[in-house]
């Protein structure tokens, strides 16, 4: 979804800067350190609430600020497992006062990575308050950075999909057979996560799949990559 915007709002103007010569495409990005200062804390995507005390890897805002000549626009993807609207719109403000790049003009997601912070209460954990107080400065000094060091660029994208790595795991079930959701203890739901493979319950999918791949790529005049936007609606598991 976040790669359309980009093709969207600069499709266009892209195509103008090459024939009218008036016009220069800049880029820059910046990956900036977004792991917790201060411990213990909150880790949310575990089904039961949990802390951790140490790092095992660090954790980044990946901004690109992107600019036509005309706007600006700003891509962010947080290492987090999910981020609430309040956070991102007070992230957006403070990039907004640094950049004057309009807030309707940034696009922030998560990585929905399982061993983040909890900057949103979620899947048994509460939010991290403290760290969802540090967070969104973080961001906003991470869109700065990116702005800051613009240089002739040129970009591209192209669109594909893959239909074999992903798959609706939602099911419609026979009445009276889901299990009662173990987080409200709701009962005599149609539908249920995970039922089991070949479950003689399970109906059908409750949806189809999204399996669109769009890659972003930016580069600089020489070649060298700036940043690879890639957007793929698939949650991982592994080890």
């Amino acid at each position: 979804a976040f790669t359309a915007v980009a093709i969207v709002i600069f499709s266009g103007r892209y195509a103008s800067c090459e024939e009218g010569h008036a016009k220069l495409f800049r880029a820059d990005a910046y990956a900036i350190d977004v792991t917790p200062e201060q411990f213990p804390v909150l880790v949310n995507g575990g089904m039961y609430s949990r802390t951790s005390e140490s790092i095992v890897d660090r954790l980044h805002a990946r901004c690109l600020v992107l600019d036509d000549g005309v706007n600006q626009i700003a891509i962010v993807v947080v290492d987090s497992c999910m981020a609430p609207r309040d956070l991102l719109d007070d992230a957006k403000q403070l990039a907004a006062k640094a950049t004057k790049i309009p807030t309707e003009r940034m696009l922030i997601s998560a990585t929905h990575t399982h061993s983040a912070p909890a900057a949103m209460g979620c899947l048994g954990t509460d939010r991290d308050e403290r760290y969802a107080r540090f967070l969104p400065a973080r961001i906003a000094r991470g869109i700065q950075l990116a702005q800051k060091n613009l240089e002739p660029a040129r970009i591209g994208w192209a669109s594909g999909r893959d239909p074999d790595n992903v798959y609706c795991r939602r099911f419609l079930m026979k009445e009276g057979t889901a299990r009662t959701n173990p987080f409200s203890g709701k009962t005599n739901d149609r539908a249920q996560m995970n039922p089991g493979h070949n479950n003689s319950n399970a109906i059908e999918r409750t949806g189809v799949v999204d399996d669109d791949v769009f890659v972003l790529s930016v580069q600089a005049k020489d070649g060298s990559p700036i940043a690879l936007v890639a957007n793929y609606s698939n949650h991982s598991a592994g080890c």
